[in-house]
């Protein structure tokens, strides 16, 4: 296992594991722009199909549109590239975007069938030098890991349909483990596996997350969790790439130190990373945001850190995360009385979701 810090890091390592594949590449990716962040994994991709290697590119619909109508698109097609889009929208749910949901919002590469990548960050220039977490693992997780995403491909690029073991649970035997959820089957792994830790926890609850809209159960659970002593951290980003999203995190702030929850805001730059870590024991990081699309609607990969040497450096790594913070947000470069409107209506729906 090898973990990175950051959107820059964590793209040269996938760059390097592709150019290094020699039998199979397999990326499923939310966020996916042919810029020139993009464009260069782009070119790995139809050097390594035409010299033999098995390429295919799992993108989102929603979070990559942009590459859907891009003539890249034929030149994958024609390098042997296998090229799907997750869930294509029509012409309402593009004007509604909640009618199109579920999305895929999982960040995972696969090499060869022996390596994978999990992690949080997109592929696109504008996401450079961001605060994000890259994680790779090698054996029995990665085939595990390949084996998930096998079946979203079965379903995407063929309608086969999952089969009844499609929802790829946390094995607790293993040390380190990856854990997925498939939308169809409304299992919510992850969220169930997050839930049962907040409720053993007996000291400390850490989530980082670029913003924090949690579904009752999670409020609940943390809040039940405060209640009985545990000191429950929020780490928020001061500022992302969404700003109606950020005017909903500024008009929450106060909703969730009233709950007793102490709220931080990540600083240098934007915090796109998404962990949890639990007691300074257990940890898990990924793909899925601590929300109500992620922990109830999406398609997300995590990866749960049992090895205790790899828990302390991630736990070493929040503390150096906490130490960039504050506990209030940096003013909004150019303040919008809209999203600040708007944000007071998603923190009131945010209240009942």
């Amino acid at each position: 296992m090898r973990l990175y810090y950051s959107s820059t890091d964590a793209w040269t390592a996938i760059y390097e594991a592709c150019e290094q594949a020699k039998n199979s590449i397999s990326l499923e990716e939310y966020i996916f722009r042919d810029d020139s962040v993009g464009s260069r994994l782009l070119d790995i991709l139809m050097a390594k199909s035409r010299a033999g290697v098995r390429v295919r590119l799992l993108l989102d619909a929603f979070g990559s549109r942009r590459m859907r109508q891009n003539a890249i698109v034929a030149d994958l097609k024609a390098a042997g590239v296998k090229l799907v889009f997750f869930r294509p929208m029509n012409l309402v749910q593009r004007m509604v975007p909640p009618l199109g949901l579920p999305r895929d919002h999982a960040k995972a590469l696969h090499i060869d069938g022996t390596t994978c990548f999990i992690g949080s960050m997109g592929l696109a220039q504008h996401m450079a030098g961001w605060r994000d977490t890259l994680v790779m693992l090698q054996g029995k997780v990665a085939q595990h890991a390949l084996a998930d995403f096998d079946r979203v491909w079965c379903r995407e690029a063929f309608n086969l349909g999952y089969p009844p073991n499609a929802c790829t649970g946390a094995s607790e035997a293993e040390p380190d483990h990856f854990v997925a959820q498939i939308p169809e089957f409304k299992t919510n792994t992850i969220r169930e596996l997050l839930l049962s830790k907040i409720a053993a926890a007996q000291q400390s609850i850490l989530i980082a997350t670029p913003y924090f809209f949690p579904p009752q159960a999670l409020r609940r659970a943390l809040l039940a969790a405060h209640r009985r002593g545990v000191l429950v951290t929020l780490m928020l980003a001061s500022r992302t790439d969404v700003p109606l999203a950020d005017g909903v995190t500024r008009a929450l702030i106060k909703q969730w130190r009233s709950l007793g929850f102490d709220v931080v805001f990540y600083q240098p730059e934007v915090l796109h990373a998404k962990y949890a870590i639990i007691d300074s024991v257990w940890a898990t990081v990924g793909s899925c945001n601590f929300d109500f699309l992620s922990l109830v609607y999406n398609r997300e990969v995590n990866v749960v850190l049992g090895n205790q040497a790899y828990v302390l450096e991630f736990v070493a790594q929040s503390e150096i995360d906490l130490g960039n913070c504050a506990p209030t947000p940096a003013p909004a470069s150019s303040p919008n009385t809209w999203d600040s409107w708007i944000g007071q209506i998603g923190a009131l729906v945010c209240r009942y979701v």
